[in-house]
């Protein structure tokens, strides 16, 4: 299982899982795992280099 921190900042938020940062992060949503009791889904928005 993976650990996620949310830190909000003067600019927004940061992202960290498993303690490193996840860069460029558009949006995110986290919504409570229908599977997994205590557990959340995290689908994220990232901005990426394409060709």
């Amino acid at each position: 299982m993976h650990h996620l921190m949310i830190k909000e900042t003067s600019n927004g938020f940061e992202l960290s899982l498993d303690e490193k940062k996840i860069h460029n992060v558009e949006e995110y949503e986290i919504t409570k795992s229908s599977t997994k009791q205590g557990t959340a889904e995290l689908l994220v928005k990232i901005l990426v280099k394409y060709p």
